[in-house]
């Protein structure tokens, strides 16, 4: 340093005059309470009040209510500090992890400082009289390379917009981490989504899967192609090996056969792309919901024709296609001190203020009724006019649904399989804790399956109830306290109210789930 600090230096003389008992030369660092000087330096007394400190200043004093002292040579219980390091989604690192910290800050009493740390990196230094100092270095790169950093020992936590695949999983026990896709390893804590995105005077207001895939594998070259006017089309996508590009692939591409087109636009965020989109007139991009404002959001419709617009509900569900959980993934060993306390606020409802704050939509259960979900009616409708047998289950769904609230709370299921996963046991607790609430004592909770429409109606509905009642069951299992608060059951509906279309993979797996809704009749008791 080329000057003393002197916010926390109150003189550079040897204070011979003060009573002070010595102590074993070790070295120590002053950080000052408002973060903006530190001074080294080999203690040589504390008085209770003043800190002798000889520096490469020469020996200089230090008022202890205006620093933190760090280091073993500290006369009093030195303060804990800790070393965060996280990595992953940009759109996540760079849009709600700021947001996050700070709110974290504030309500530890704590001071923040942020400094660049180049080559895509941004360090934060937390100061607390009371918690210590927690250093966060953040790495604003993609999903996949935040899990690769996590499984590498290069982060602690991993923030993704996908979940990770089982090769990453084998590779997290093989690195010692544990299974990284378990309860409280892998979580989500909220949700973002991908819209497709054009020039806001673009007249085309909705497209189909088919006509986007042939629009980003070059099939479509100008908008006439799919509707619109003869203008050439100008794309604008994330990097290879982004989720959001990997999910583009799974949902649209994919299924219809097609691979990306390399007459792309390459931008290096999601931000970036909705600036573009915005700037040319004759532009299509694929950004999160966070940057949407100011672009034309096209409505994706199916092969069969269903549409489910992007709505904070139907994101939260994942009915929409292109949801995508912000996932959380972190090794077995458990963090404490100031840095175990930003992980479990990470959880608490004053991060889902700052998630739905900053753009995003957060864990909270939210509830909507039939009549919110006009569309849902009207494609259960359809599907099911022509087929004599599933009418009648169709009106009894209706006729359930016409006084419940649905909850957001939906869990969904491999082909053939009836497993939950961590996240749905997470999903399922929040579900306790919500309708543990006053405000739903004595109601009927109905655990709701549906599936896909593959294979003999009466065998889906069949598959479908007994994924009702695991669900149900677990739920009992796990919180016997709701037995004497709340009623239940479990139905199965099968086939008959298609959320998407079932010509695709992702249709089917969107359809196969156990949707929650709740009212107020008698039902037998919960056992």
């Amino acid at each position: 340093m080329k000057s003393a600090p002197k916010s926390i230096v109150s003189s550079f003389a040897v204070m011979a005059a003060l009573m002070t008992a010595p102590l074993h030369a070790m070295d120590v660092t002053f950080t000052s309470s408002d973060l903006s000087s530190s001074v080294t330096g080999e203690l040589i007394s504390f008085d209770g009040e003043t800190y002798l400190v000889d520096t490469a200043f020469g020996i200089v004093s230090v008022e202890a209510g205006n620093a933190i002292c760090e280091g073993q040579g500290c006369p009093m219980k030195p303060v804990a500090a800790a070393d965060l390091k996280i990595a992953g989604s940009g759109t996540v690192t760079n849009k709600l992890l700021p947001s996050l910290l700070s709110d974290f800050a504030d309500k530890n009493g704590a001071r923040i400082d942020v400094k660049n740390g180049g080559a895509g990196e941004t360090q934060y230094t937390l100061v607390s009289a009371t918690q210590g100092i927690l250093r966060v270095s953040i790495g604003h790169v993609n999903s996949t390379s935040g899990i690769d950093a996590l499984l590498e020992g290069q982060a602690n936590f991993a923030f993704s917009t996908r979940p990770i695949d089982p090769v990453e999983r084998e590779r997290g026990r093989l690195a010692g981490l544990g299974d990284l896709g378990a309860q409280g390893q892998g979580r989500v804590i909220g949700y973002d989504g991908l819209m497709v995105v054009t020039h806001p005077n673009n007249p085309v207001r909705a497209m189909s899967e088919p006509d986007l895939a042939a629009i980003f594998s070059g099939n479509a070259t100008t908008w006439r192609d799919v509707g619109g006017a003869d203008r050439p089309v100008n794309i604008y996508l994330r990097e290879d090996g982004s989720a959001a590009h990997a999910l583009l692939d799974r949902i649209v591409l994919q299924p219809n056969r097609v691979k990306f087109t390399k007459n792309v636009v390459q931008m290096p965020s999601d931000a970036a792309i909705a600036d573009a989109v915005r700037e040319d007139p004759n532009g299509i991009g694929l950004t999160s919901i966070v940057h949407q404002a100011g672009t034309n959001v096209l409505e994706i419709e199916g092969r069969c024709g269903i549409r489910t617009p992007a709505s904070r509900f139907t994101i939260k569900t994942e009915e929409y296609s292109l949801s995508r959980p912000i996932y959380v993934y972190s090794g077995q060993e458990a963090l404490t001190g100031f840095a175990g306390d930003f992980v479990e606020y990470l959880g608490s409802s004053d991060a889902e203020r700052v998630i739905e704050k900053a753009g995003f939509i957060s864990e909270d259960i939210q509830l909507a009724s039939l009549n919110d979900q006009g569309l849902r009616v009207a494609h259960t409708v359809i599907a099911n006019q022509v087929e004599e047998e599933k009418i009648q289950p169709m009106l009894s769904m209706l006729d359930i649904l016409s006084t419940a609230t649905r909850v957001s709370t939906t869990i969904r299921f491999r082909n053939g399989s009836s497993d939950l996963d961590a996240v749905a046991y997470d999903e399922l607790d929040r579900l306790a804790e919500f309708v543990k609430s006053d405000d739903y004592a004595d109601s009927v909770v109905y655990f709701m399956g549906f599936s896909d429409a593959i294979g003999r109606t009466d065998l889906n509905q069949l598959l479908a109830l007994k994924r009702a009642e695991i669900v149900r069951q677990a739920v009992v299992s796990r919180h016997p306290e709701l037995a004497n608060r709340i009623k239940a059951r479990s139905v199965g509906f099968g086939e008959i109210s298609p959320l998407a279309c079932d010509e695709t993979r992702p249709g089917r797996q969107i359809n196969r789930r156990v949707e929650v809704w709740v009212h107020n009749t008698t039902a037998q008791p919960l056992n």
